[in-house]
């Protein structure tokens, strides 16, 4: 995924706070899949798209 500036800055601020560090560790070691953000008009609405065949993770 590709994430603009801010959406990094607060995946990091998020980071961050995690208390349960294999978690933490494992979100670190993201790279960039092939899944596609999809944000909806709620700021609560956030799905990935499987773009290289698959479908939405909810």
């Amino acid at each position: 995924m590709k994430f603009n500036k801010n959406q990094t800055m607060l995946f990091s601020k998020n980071l961050n706070s995690l208390n349960n560090l294999i978690l933490k560790e494992k979100l670190k070691g993201l790279a960039i899949t092939h899944y596609e953000l999809i944000l909806g008009k709620d700021s609560l609405d956030i799905n990935l798209k499987d773009i290289s065949g698959g479908g939405v993770l909810v």
